[in-house]
């Protein structure tokens, strides 16, 4: 793992807030993960420089830091390759200087759908929070998506003051609106008197101009309430706003693949005769032994491999993670032979972040023996050479075709 040495880097690191304990066993098992997996990406450091200079942007999502085999602190700027079934945690950030709320996120694919049950509320986002997932089934294609209302920042302008009996905690007294330097809700009196209460002893006083010493108070009444404290009690003023709220979509700057944990491929006979078809079955499974119904897959691009030469010929198509009823011919005698399968593109859009190794879908079958069928039929003895046969074998009569997924060929199984 290299060191990661750019600016915004180091302050991802900084912005790390130490992880909730009640997922200190996740955590450490994904930093062991990304310690053999990540991989450092050019394109998703760029990607996050981008993010940190854009004023629109207030949300990304990236792997929790962890530390390499040679003693660093990396602060991942990618999302790496996912197992489905496996918990794994993001760490959130959020710009320090975004005024945010009604903030949600959630998994999309890359049609933009929702994942099923991965809609999260932040109610009180700090600069890093962390979130925890368990995804059962696979996807190529990922996101993290951030909806939120953003405070932006306008001139000020006048808006009812009817609530403030109710909710005068929401607004803050300014002397003058022209002092209104942070964004929010205002009241500013339009004539005032200043009061100081100690121990229920009232006396009127000049006003200093530090509006943070007191406490605004729209009645009389109200305000003899307390015991002490320094008031400005005013019935004629105004209220302001000094911003608008934009409803604002994001995404993550990187996105990643969750891939089913293995393929489980069987086949339904030990012992199988050369030239006869067998059935086979193949699931993609996630880490609990489900299958991963959004997986689909075939023959025609999923090239199996056989421990020994024995010539298949061979048809699947895994549809919903499964394929009950694929077939396949075997030429030539031969002991304990198995089918493995491997998939190295499904997640392809990790290339760039993930190792292959921990990007790829494997599975192997159970093994079989395979003997050869009887080769006389009607016709032996008749002395007759297109009936000899010992030249009519298994590897001379199925089609004698060079393309060994039999989705190319008409046989009426």
């Amino acid at each position: 793992m290299k060191k990661i040495v750019s600016v915004m880097a180091i302050a991802s690191i900084a912005l790390c807030d130490s992880i909730p304990s009640g997922m200190t066993d996740m955590a450490n098992n994904m930093a062991n993960m990304l310690k053999i997996c990540a991989r450092v990406s050019t394109d998703d450091m760029n990607k996050q420089a981008t993010f940190w200079s854009d004023p629109n942007k207030c949300f990304n999502a990236y792997d929790i830091p962890f530390t390499s085999s040679t003693g660093i602190m990396v602060s991942p700027v990618s999302l790496a390759t996912k197992t489905a079934g496996d918990d794994f945690i993001f760490k959130i950030i959020k710009k320090p200087n975004c005024a945010v709320s009604n903030i949600e996120y959630s998994l999309v694919d890359d049609k933009g759908n929702d994942l099923p049950n991965t809609t999260k509320t932040v109610t009180n986002p700090i600069e890093a929070n962390f979130v925890h997932y368990k995804i059962p089934n696979s996807y190529k294609n990922v996101k993290v998506k951030f909806v939120y209302d953003q405070m932006q920042p306008t001139t000020p302008y006048e808006v009812s003051c009817t609530d403030i009996v109710n909710d005068p905690h929401k607004y803050r007294f300014r002397f003058r609106a022209e002092n209104m330097n942070t964004l929010g809700t205002y009241v500013v009196p339009n004539s005032y008197t200043c009061y100081n209460i100690s121990f229920g002893s009232i006396s009127k006083v000049q006003c200093s101009n530090d509006a943070n010493q007191y406490t605004f108070s729209f009645s009389y009444t109200n305000m003899i309430a307390h015991t002490s404290g320094k008031f400005v009690l005013s019935t004629n003023y105004k209220c302001y706003k000094n911003y608008t709220i934009t409803h604002k979509v994001e995404y993550s700057t990187d996105n990643f693949a969750i891939k089913p944990k293995q393929f489980h491929i069987r086949f339904k006979k030990t012992t199988i005769k050369t030239g006869q078809p067998d059935f086979v079955l193949i699931q993609a499974l996630n880490s609990d032994g489900d299958v991963t119904t959004n997986y689909n897959n075939s023959s025609l691009i999923l090239k199996p491999t056989f421990s020994e030469n024995v010539n298949p010929q061979y048809l699947f198509d895994i549809k919903n993670g499964e394929a009950r009823n694929g077939k396949v011919i075997f030429s030539k005698k031969a002991s304990g032979v198995t089918m493995s399968l491997t998939d190295s593109d499904y997640t392809s859009v990790d290339a760039d972040d993930t190792a292959q190794s921990c990007r790829n879908i494997e599975g192997t079958s159970n093994a079989v023996n395979i003997i050869e069928a009887s080769k006389y039929w009607a016709g032996t003895g008749t002395n007759e050479a297109e009936n000899n046969p010992r030249k009519n074998t298994v590897d001379s009569d199925i089609k004698q075709n060079t393309k060994k997924d039999l989705h190319f060929q008409k046989l009426g199984w």
